[in-house]
């Protein structure tokens, strides 16, 4: 849809404000099944259900005469009337999804449907603290609500991801150690204070990239698997009959914090040694590369230093291991044997078909993603290898936020929260 036929009037402003997106459960059923399945009829909806005829058809009318889903086309014809096809109502209403990293923030606004309209990504420190980078959010939403026409009435849910652990029912951060200042702080609170009328959401971001996955990318279709998020930390989003695993208190896929080395380095969660986000992510990436740097065993890492203010990052050792330096594959190899040491018991325990790996280290090209594959071959159970794939994020720097896009949808269809799916 252009901008201008997204221009609204006072009249459809209004429709907006006084529209009820506060679902039962019985019409959140009947919207999953249309908006996984359409253009679908009414009969295969009720063959679906154990509702009857007559109320699913009434459920049915209620969402048509309320703008939820629409009159797609007609079907072909069994011997009678060609049965009418239903679709969701892309234009219903809008939603916000935000992929919130250590360095990084991505923010979409999104149709009902769940396509991405729109989508702006800056360079952030989450550092800065939550109130500065709540409110560079706030900003890159008025700009991208500015620059499609869109009106704040328009939007019913937001959905945050964050890099730390989440309680999903109160949206605040808890002992998050890459996130610091954030604990305990009310996100939720804020951005009522900017969007009073919007539902919100707030969950861990690998959770989200999960999602992304599942629902558009390569884990489509795998009811068990597991998104592993490789970057300033590392992390585990768990996909189980089609839901996002998140243990008893929501802190669930902290694989970061599995100790392989128990001689290793204090972790910065300060509770193990030897934690393969502390030892394999990329802080100890860039560490490692600066003692290289420092012992002089790399002469692109040294150039690149000199040319960077004396200073390395992780894409410099991806750029190295691009151009064949050694000290680059010792490096990204080590990374890629540890994780795969973690995973082990990942898929000791869960036994997934398919582990997607996603995160800024994943840049770094294919000896990762085969160190990776080789170490969990070799030391998780064969049988729960054999049929197991490990590959990379076919969605990339989009995973985040387009989970974001479908958590925010899914928080209007589900608000009742023990129903929350994926």
């Amino acid at each position: 849809m252009s901008k201008p036929e997204r221009e609204i009037n006072e009249k459809e402003k209004n429709r907006w404000r006084q529209l009820s997106f506060n679902l039962s459960e019985d019409e959140s059923q009947i919207l999953s099944i249309i908006r996984n399945q359409a253009p679908i009829d009414r009969a295969n909806i009720i063959r679906q259900l154990k509702f009857s005829r007559a109320k699913t058809n009434g459920i049915i009318n209620d969402l048509v005469d309320n703008n939820f889903i629409k009159i797609y086309g007609h079907g072909a014809s069994s011997g009678g009337k060609r049965p009418q096809l239903l679709e969701i109502n892309a234009e219903i209403g809008y939603v916000i999804g935000v992929d919130i990293g250590v360095t990084s923030m991505d923010v979409a606004i999104a149709n009902f449907k769940g396509e991405i309209l729109d989508v702006h990504g800056i360079e952030s420190d989450i550092k800065d603290g939550p109130i500065a980078i709540l409110q560079s959010m706030m900003d890159i939403i008025e700009d991208l609500k500015a620059r499609n026409n869109m009106d704040s009435n328009q939007f019913v849910s937001i959905a945050i991801g964050v890099p730390g652990p989440v309680d999903v029912n109160t949206g605040e951060v808890k002992s998050p150690p890459l996130m610091p200042g954030w604990n305990d702080f009310p996100i939720t609170e804020f951005i009522k204070s900017k969007l009073p009328n919007i539902k919100i959401i707030i969950d861990n971001d690998f959770n989200m990239m999960a999602r992304g996955e599942y629902y558009s990318g390569i884990g489509k279709g795998h009811d068990l698997f597991v998104f592993v998020k490789i970057g300033t930390g590392i992390g585990a989003g768990i996909i189980i009959n089609g839901d996002v695993f998140r243990g008893h208190e929501g802190s669930a896929g902290q694989i970061g914090h599995i100790s392989v080395d128990w001689n290793g380095p204090r972790c910065i969660c300060g509770v193990n040694q030897g934690c393969v986000s502390g030892m394999a992510a990329g802080p100890a990436i860039t560490a490692k590369a600066l003692k290289a740097v420092k012992e002089n065993e790399s002469e692109f890492l040294v150039k690149r230093y000199k040319e960077n203010n004396n200073a390395l990052s992780a894409k410099d050792v991806g750029d190295a291991l691009a151009d064949g330096d050694q000290t680059a594959i010792e490096i990204i190899n080590e990374s890629g044997t540890l994780i795969g040491l973690a995973l082990s018991s990942l898929v000791n325990l869960l036994n997934p078909g398919l582990i997607v790996l996603g995160g800024g280290i994943t840049k770094s090209g294919n000896l990762l993603l085969s160190s990776i594959r080789q170490t969990v071959l070799t030391r998780a159970l064969p049988f729960s290898t054999r049929h197991l794939r490990i590959e990379y994020s076919s969605l990339g720097d989009k995973a985040g936020v387009t989970g974001a896009v479908i958590l925010a949808i899914k928080n209007v269809e589900c608000s009742y929260k023990d129903k929350m799916t994926v």
